[in-house]
């Protein structure tokens, strides 16, 4: 026998076998919009087989569920560590938590994110390795996910195919559900963020808008509660250098988040609370970065640039880890050492209003179709407009179960009294009470104010002692103060026991005082009623028919009305106006309004009478009176003299 030959054949098949000729692309799978030429976006069941491809060839990647949506889907994400993570665990290297398609029309995120897992896996001895844990959960809204339509996104570009809805199946926007928790989505999200207490949170998105330049925008907690270093280290350190690395290694511009002003003055950017996904973190003392790639450049460019954005922020916190967690571990401890010795020096804020930064910024937008910069007053911070210094601790009744255990939810520790006690205590009455008219979230919200006064009061044994000295100290207070514009007060928790002149039922205890507690390891149970969950106000729920246009639905969606698919409730087209929009538009024109300001009059929702005969469109201060009949418009306000509300009669013979 031909030793020699053998021995090489052997040779030649162990080299063609060998994994370690073969590339990445080889060995793990193309995602769904990859293979589909950027047409299509993943389903559930395809993030699922997609994630088990790649953590089945790599043992630093481990596949797990952390919780189930609505509808019994599993919320699906991956840990990428060497060695492993464990959940929970304390653990010296500094972890990410990456979300995307909290808002499934916004796809790209998801299909960047799986691209970016596939490539982790693919190596094991990645650089973020050395110092960090991944966990990311690319299709956090699974079940609107699944609701494909084209039309979900109207003017999005791509995936041609179709993409997911916004709100999850409770029809609830999940990016305005982190502080009130009425999803098990975001209840199981923030039992991960507490298991996990990340050092860096990141939530990717897409936006449209104001037409401009960005491939990507992105943002940093705004709240003015926030701890003041980690606002300051995200403005002042990481995001310029992650600016500046978008462009300088990935060619992209890229800016903090915002829409342009009709006359291209000024740049203002989304709210503050911490309804929001970014703000919730920020407010629980952890760097939160907005990720928000442009809807007007195409579906693959999007996938690149979050991509790119992404790997740019990871990349400095891998090489700044021990700074970062130094900064973080001294805002938790000052937090803890100033509320339990000394609360009154921290001050809370409970409310802000939108300011401009000092400089001017020369924003990247366009002038007649072409790049153009303007030199634009940046709307992008937030000043305090009312605030509270904390309380040692808070003391809540233990008919409010309810409250409390929503506080768990979030992590909070809480304990309870052991016996009767007297203390010295601040209330809270109530001076003014103001409930929105309209619905949010299926919530009518409560706006309140009050007088505090310090009084000597007993508090009954098993009432629940909720202490500030905790990391959490500065949320506990935005969400139990009545006085805050996003807390407990204000999602309807507490209406049934609100009114002027009462007083609010949790008290604050102002100065450190020793007392005989015991930890709660869950709040008493109490039987929910319908006015326990929204008061005095009427549920949001629809009662009226379903309305049909032939074999589809008509829904509604950000005021425009739109036809859906009664099987999967996706958006299929908008539904036709009752009125001729550009014989609109040309009269309007010819009544010397500016193209831009005709058009978006035309765009915007009107008011309609009865039968459908004229329109009152009420839009950034233009007040229009359309007559369907003669095609007669009259001009009722301006931005000069706005006009806040008008109705016309039946007949039309008369203007409210």
């Amino acid at each position: 026998m031909n030793y020699k030959l053998l021995i090489f054949f052997l040779l030649g098949i162990l080299m063609v076998d060998s994994p370690t000729t073969l590339t990445a692309q080889d060995r793990f799978p193309l995602t769904v919009a990859e293979k589909s030429d950027w047409k299509s976006t993943s389903t559930s069941g395809q993030v699922v087989e997609f994630i088990d491809a790649c953590a089945g060839q790599a043992e630093h990647v481990s596949q797990f569920a952390f919780g189930k949506t609505v509808e019994g889907r599993d919320m699906v994400a991956v840990s990428i560590a060497s060695p492993a993570y464990e959940l929970g665990k304390e653990d010296a290297r500094a972890k990410i938590l990456v979300i995307g398609n909290i808002h499934s029309g916004e796809c790209a995120g998801k299909e960047a994110l799986l691209m970016m897992i596939r490539e982790l896996a693919a190596d094991a001895q990645h650089r973020w390795l050395k110092n960090c844990v991944l966990i990311i959960a690319p299709n956090y809204n699974a079940d609107a996910n699944d609701r494909v339509g084209k039309n979900n996104r109207p003017g999005q570009l791509g995936p041609e195919n179709g993409m997911g809805r916004r709100e999850n199946a409770q029809d609830l926007d999940l990016n305005r559900d982190f502080a009130k928790l009425e999803s098990p989505e975001a209840r199981n999200l923030i039992k991960l963020i507490d298991q996990v207490n990340p050092h860096l949170f990141i939530d990717c998105h897409t936006t449209n808008g104001s037409k401009h330049q960005y491939a990507l925008t992105y943002d940093v907690p705004h709240n003015p509660a926030t701890a003041a270093p980690i606002r300051d280290f995200l403005r002042k350190k990481m995001m310029p250098e992650v600016t500046n690395r978008c462009l300088d290694k990935n060619g992209f511009h890229s800016f903090y988040y915002g829409n342009f002003n009709r006359e291209h003055t000024s740049w203002t950017t989304y709210g503050y609370e911490p309804r929001y996904s970014t703000e919730y973190v920020g407010l629980r003392g952890r760097l939160a970065i907005l990720s928000e790639a442009y809807s007007y450049i195409s579906y693959q460019d999007r996938i690149k640039a979050s991509i790119d954005f992404v790997t740019n922020c990871i990349d400095y916190v891998h090489e700044n880890a021990a700074a970062v967690d130094s900064l973080l571990r001294t805002v938790d401890k000052e937090l803890i050492r100033a509320a339990t010795n000394s609360p009154e020096r921290v001050e809370v804020s409970l409310s802000a209003k939108p300011i401009a930064f000092k400089e001017k910024f020369a924003l990247k937008g366009y002038k007649n179709d072409q790049p153009h910069d303007y030199s634009c007053d940046f709307v992008g911070d937030y000043a305090s407009t009312s605030a509270t210094t904390l309380p040692f601790a808070y003391v809540i009744p233990k008919q409010h179960a309810r409250v409390v255990e929503r506080l768990r939810m979030h992590g909070v520790n809480i304990q309870s009294l052991k016996a009767d006690t007297e203390l010295e205590v601040e209330v809270n009455t109530f001076t003014e009470i103001n409930r929105a008219k309209r619905t949010f979230q299926k919530h009518r919200m409560v706006q309140a104010t009050s007088k505090r006064e310090t009084k000597k009061l007993t508090a009954r044994a098993g009432s629940y002692i909720v202490s500030t000295g905790q990391p959490l100290g500065r949320f506990v207070a935005y969400m139990l103060e009545c006085d805050s514009d996003d807390g407990f007060i204000f999602w309807n928790f507490f209406d049934q026991h609100i009114g002027v002149d009462k007083d609010y039922p949790v008290w604050r205890i102002a100065k450190p005082i020793a007392l005989n507690t015991a930890p709660v390891i869950a709040a008493e149970k109490i039987n929910l009623t319908l006015e326990m969950i929204d008061g005095p106000n009427e549920l949001d729920v629809e009662t009226s028919t379903p309305q049909w246009k032939e074999d589809q639905l008509i829904g509604e969606t950000w005021g425009r009305k739109m036809l859906m698919d009664p099987a999967t409730l996706s958006f299929e087209g908008m539904l036709e106006p009752d009125f001729d929009k550009q014989a609109l538009l040309e009269l309007l024109k010819s009544n010397d309004f500016d193209e831009d300001v005709a058009k978006s009059i035309v765009d915007s929702k009107p008011k309609v009478s009865s039968d459908k005969s004229s329109f009152v469109f009420n839009d950034d201060g233009h007040c229009i009176y359309y007559v369907l009949k003669n095609k007669s418009i009259k001009v009722l306000g301006s931005p000069d003299s706005k006009v806040e509300l008008v109705n016309p009669t039946e007949d039309q013979s008369r203007i409210a």
